[in-house]
């Protein structure tokens, strides 16, 4: 349990630390709310299983660094984003 907080924190200060040195343009949110959400969605689609390659790649090279680490502590398939359920729409 630990390890989780320890990974939402080092998640949450991941856009801070990019734009701190120039951090005072408006142009700059966008870039890190674009970072976030690719983040988000790449990790959504590894928990959920997702067969699209190209959505997936997308996300991973517009949330790195993030979506790297991501990558190691999301289980494929797992349904469970950093300790929250995501369970699959069944159909």
């Amino acid at each position: 349990m630990k390890n989780i907080h320890l990974t939402l924190l080092l998640l949450a200060g991941m856009p801070a630390t990019a734009l701190a040195d120039n951090g005072d343009r408006a142009g700059d949110a966008g870039v890190s709310a674009l970072w976030v959400l690719a983040n988000f969605c790449y990790a959504g689609m590894r928990a959920q299983n997702h067969p699209s390659a190209g959505w997936r790649i997308a996300a991973f090279i517009f949330g790195f660094p993030g979506t790297l680490l991501t990558y190691f502590v999301v289980a494929e398939g797992s349904e469970r984003i950093y300790g929250v359920d995501v369970p699959r729409v069944r159909r």
